[in-house]
């Protein structure tokens, strides 16, 4: 038996025209140029503004967090199965639900764009709520300029819309995945707070459980509340508390006003034994007197008001 090739000749696929994208120092307004920031945003979802949005070029696939997918009310019976399993940087596999396909919305009326998009649902603890990888990237004709934290595409109508990020969220987003425990109950039973527009309802989406970082940023806008008798000695209270309510935390504060320190003078009943601590020195070592060191003028007088 003989057997025949056969050569087929196939035309190219053509390239899609994409009009110019370009950035400017325009687009730094808002943004801290000394910076490292992951590039995240917030979309509109099944009718819901998600924030804490990651854009990353480097993922093949759209990630939808299996607790957000749970918030965003959205039927079980859309999930199509997906069998292979998803292979993270580090060669790990994930179970993954499934897939569904979503409508998305990137930027804000007028200038938005509203795209359908494949999303991967993933069951892990993770900062983030979704992951926008390289296909919806390509989808969008998008190009993201991390130094600018902004992402530019083409809208239907030609015109440029720019999405920028917040680079707030995207801070604190990192610190939390620095902090991110295994998946557990505690990200099961996460709440919610929605409010209530006239076409959708918007929420923070946050899939893991409610830690707080070291050094958390306050919600609401804030007050200095005068306590010493000098400028500086001033505690701060929300401006959003009731006039009932600010008046009683005022006069609860200055009621205790001596429990706040400014100065080591203002901490008299301390005992001594239990401020100081001892040294633990050979007795026949030799004493050694250590050179003075010299300090400017400014130091000297603040040494000598010390002492």
């Amino acid at each position: 038996m003989r057997k025949f090739n056969r050569v087929h000749f196939t035309t190219p696929a053509s390239r899609q025209s994409l009009p110019s994208i370009t950035f400017t120092d325009d687009d730094y307004v808002g943004v801290n140029p000394n910076q490292d920031d992951p590039m995240v945003i917030a979309v509109t979802l099944a009718n819901w503004e998600v924030h804490k949005t990651l854009v990353d070029q480097g993922s093949s696939a759209n990630i939808l967090y299996w607790p957000t997918f749970l918030r965003l009310d959205i039927p079980q019976s859309l999930i199509q199965s997906h069998t292979e399993p998803l292979v993270g940087f580090a060669g790990r596999s994930i179970h993954t639900p499934g897939y569904v396909d979503l409508l998305i919305t990137f930027g804000a009326p007028p200038d938005s764009r509203r795209v359908m998009v494949r999303y991967l649902l993933v069951e892990a603890d993770t900062s983030y709520n979704i992951i926008i990888g390289r296909p919806t990237l390509n989808q969008l004709g998008a190009v993201v300029s991390t130094p600018h934290l902004t992402m530019k595409f083409p809208g239907h109508d030609g015109k440029i819309i720019s999405v920028k990020a917040n680079q707030k969220v995207a801070q604190q987003c990192y610190a939390e995945s620095l902090r991110v425990a295994p998946l557990g109950e505690q990200c099961k039973s996460n709440l919610i707070t929605m409010a209530h527009t006239d076409r959708e309802e918007i929420t923070n989406l946050d899939p893991r459980s409610d830690a707080h970082n070291g050094q958390p940023s306050p919600v609401d806008e804030l007050d200095d509340l005068q306590i010493g008798k000098l400028p500086g000695q001033t505690t701060k209270i929300s401006k959003q508390l009731t006039p009932e309510l600010r008046q009683q935390l005022e006069a609860e504060i200055l009621r205790n006003a001596d429990l706040f320190t400014w100065s080591s003078a203002d901490m008299p009943g301390i005992s001594a034994d239990f401020i100081c601590h001892k040294l633990a020195i050979h007795k026949e070592a030799k004493l050694v007197a250590q050179r003075k060191r010299k300090v400017g003028g400014e130091r000297r007088e603040a040494i000598v008001a010390e002492t």
